[in-house]
């Protein structure tokens, strides 16, 4: 039989760092993670560690903690003050290894060794074979262990991302954003597309506050996030202006929610303007944006702009001299084939065009918008476009894509044709789901015929 004195400072080590040791049936020898049916009433789970369980419990419940086990039910099974060493410099493993160890005793560690070996082995009782059998069933102890902490690691990981990330709504914050989501105002489009021209004339008016790339659908769990938005521009040297600069809050905010419902007190509209270019976007970025502003502001006001791809992307060209050309075509490709998807899916949405940008457009959109904006001539012209290309020229720089280009300005002269240059809605002759979707179909065929040249293109500008 053990010493009793050595299991019950064994148990005391384990309750000191959140561990318990549990006696378990012979039949249950390998590790096992029990969730019972109910995760909210779970309090602890059991690792099978030879015929001991380690019960790693949760820590006290808070309102917070209530909260996170909702989202993750592994909080109702694993701890985060696992040991971190010992007085002797011991890791974690090898501590619970050792008291583990002792704990068992040499009875019990044979009576393992005769289930796992058979009878003889035990009856012959030969030192080395026993230490031998002995060495093996603890170094599969020992990586029991290791997929313990693994786990333990893994989950330590995911709960400081959540207690990093925003609280949920609370049920009156949830009926304010109900009560703005008609207020929200948004303009999306590619870079180099006339977003920002048509954001500063929007902001003009004292009833629109539009903030500049702050990308919310993709920072919806930014905590600070007027200290994330304010030092974006900071580091663009970017002037603190209305869009730039986004005004603290005189109490504590808890996300991009926040500060726009802050905002919505002041202003009709409220939102934000967003232009994809060639960075690092999440791969799934088209359905982050869907999923956001379906969630929040599904009746909120959307206008999406395009412009002709060939001066789209060879503007990009001077914007972003160091990323491949490809990644440029695949910028707009992308933020077209979402606007396709967005127009059918925002019901109150509208399609502009960057050769339309004029006074006339900004009252019309006004109007749309039941806000007086006013504009400042001299405001729109072609002495602001640097990248305008005649016909259907190609600058030499998107030459080797001459036939994508020749592709995507057809698409985009179909689009304009198809869309009423004074309400900005579809008016074309085909029904609106069946075109639509060819020409999304279209888009998608692109982006095919581009990613099996995009490789080839960044091996040769890295040679």
């Amino acid at each position: 039989m053990p010493d009793r004195g050595a299991a019950e400072k064994t148990r005391a080590a384990g309750d000191f760092c959140g561990i318990r040791f549990r006696r378990e049936s012979s039949a249950r020898q390998s590790v096992n993670a029990v969730l019972p049916k109910n995760n909210t009433d779970a309090r602890q789970m059991p690792l099978a560690c030879g015929r001991f369980a380690v019960i790693i419990r949760a820590p006290r419940q808070t309102r917070r903690s209530r909260w996170l086990r909702s989202r993750h039910p592994i909080y109702n099974c694993i701890a985060t003050n696992m040991p971190h060493g010992s007085a002797e410099g011991q890791s974690p493993k090898q501590w619970l290894l050792g008291k583990t160890q002792a704990l068992l005793g040499i009875s019990r560690l044979r009576a393992q060794l005769t289930q796992e070996h058979g009878e003889s082995l035990a009856a012959q009782g030969d030192a080395r074979q026993l230490q031998a059998a002995a060495n093996e069933t603890l170094a599969r102890l020992a990586l029991k262990l290791d997929t313990c902490a693994a786990a333990v690691e893994q989950w330590k990981a995911g709960n400081e991302a959540a207690e990093a990330a925003p609280s949920p709504p609370s049920p009156a914050d949830l009926e304010r954003l109900r009560a703005i989501e008609g207020q929200g105002l948004f303009i999306f489009g590619c870079a180099r597309s006339g977003t920002t021209i048509l954001m500063d004339s929007l902001n003009r008016s004292p009833e629109v506050f539009l903030l500049a790339e702050p990308d919310i659908s993709f920072h919806e769990h930014e905590t600070d996030f007027v200290t994330y938005h304010n030092a974006k521009h900071v580091g663009y040297a970017n002037r603190r202006m209305k869009g730039n600069y986004l005004p603290p809050p005189i109490l504590p905010e808890n996300g991009p929610l926040d500060a726009l419902l802050r905002l919505a007190r002041d202003y009709r509209h409220v939102g934000e303007k967003t232009a994809i270019g060639p960075g690092d976007y999440p791969a799934d970025w088209q359905q982050m944006y869907l999923d956001f502003h379906a969630k929040y502001f599904l009746r909120g006001r959307h206008i999406f702009i395009l412009r002709r791809p060939v001066e789209s992307i060879w503007s990009m060209t001077k914007l972003f001299p160091t990323w491949p050309l490809a990644r440029l075509f695949r910028a707009w490709l992308q933020t077209t084939s979402l606007v396709l998807e967005a127009y059918h899916l925002f019901p109150h949405s509208r399609v502009v065009f960057f050769e339309d940008l004029a006074d006339v457009m900004i009252h019309r959109l006004g109007q749309w918008l039941e806000t007086s904006i006013p504009t400042v001539p001299g405001t729109f012209g072609d002495n602001y476009v640097r990248s305008a290309v005649l016909g259907n020229d190609v600058p030499a720089p998107l030459r080797p894509f001459g036939g994508l280009c020749r592709a995507m300005t057809g698409l985009y002269r179909d689009l304009r044709e198809s869309f009423s240059h004074e309400e900005y809605v579809y008016r074309g002759s085909a029904s609106e789901w069946a075109y639509f979707d060819a020409r999304w179909r279209e888009v998608a065929a692109m982006l095919s015929r581009l990613a099996a040249g995009e490789g080839e293109e960044e091996r040769q500008l890295a040679a």
